[in-house]
């Protein structure tokens, strides 16, 4: 009888989904074939080792699937991403680009949005590139900064000259940017942790239930004379733990393209 346990006790550990040979090393620490050994304890044995097997295969379960998790991050980063803004061309809308939460707590965050091509959504509708390199302060750590380059297709050839009308750097918990993107137009992002963008071209922009930005018309005159003028660095002036400021300080070269 107890070999008949011990041969059904093995079928069930072989078609559990784990190391055979690990299976095989723990039962055979276990010398049920004594006569001084009750079935009962034998058993008990026998399930005490299957459970640390079943609990060592979740283990590892669930590391492979973090490693699957981190892997897929990791290339969504390395990736470029379209999306098309809806509404009206004549206005600019808020897009709302997140960070991740280690890219905060490393100090530098990157983000690049393009539209490359100068005849996307229509014939000499104009280019863009702007890349950030920035870091919030996060409901008032300070330490924060912004660098940023802006490149158009200038001249009156192009329908459109600006594409940006102003730009965030929140002050909210939550790392990230803020850039009013130009309605009606196609975009791509790349960052090194920046999650899908969140925009919303008929209502208020809302995140998390709070009132975070509104659309515009008007083009921040400190945003326009940025264009194609190499890297600049923001000095922010400081200001209130809220959601929604950045505070236009000094606005310094600090490297040409």
């Amino acid at each position: 009888m107890r070999k008949n346990i011990l041969v059904i006790v093995a079928l069930c550990l072989t078609s559990v989904n784990f190391h055979i040979a690990s299976a095989s090393t723990n039962l055979a620490t276990i010398d049920c074939n004594a006569v001084s050994i009750p079935i009962k304890e034998c058993l008990h044995k026998i399930i005490t080792h299957v459970n640390a097997l079943v609990t060592e295969n979740n283990s590892l379960t669930e590391e492979v699937n973090q490693l699957r998790s981190d892997l897929a991050i990791l290339q969504n980063k390395e990736a470029f991403h379209e999306f098309k803004i809806g509404g009206d061309p004549n206005y600019f809308y808020p897009v709302w680009f997140q960070d991740l939460s280690s890219c905060w707590a490393a100090g530098e965050s990157r983000l690049t949005i393009a539209r490359a091509n100068v005849h996307a959504d229509g014939q000499i509708k104009g280019s863009m590139v702007a890349r950030f390199v920035y870091h919030g302060s996060g409901w008032g750590h300070q330490s924060d900064y912004l660098e940023m380059a802006i490149n158009n297709s200038p001249g009156s050839a192009y329908v459109y000259s600006d594409f940006i009308a102003d730009i965030s750097l929140a002050y909210h918990s939550l790392p990230g940017l803020a850039v009013w993107l130009r309605g009606g137009l196609t975009y791509g992002y790349k960052g090194n942790c920046t999650q899908a963008p969140k925009f919303d071209v008929d209502n208020d922009l809302y995140i998390y239930g709070d009132l975070f930005f509104q659309k515009t018309n008007v083009i921040k005159t400190t945003v326009s004379n940025l264009k194609n003028k190499g890297w600049r660095q923001v000095r922010t002036t400081g200001g209130p733990a809220n959601i929604n400021d950045l505070i236009w300080g000094v606005i310094d070269s600090i490297r040409e393209d």
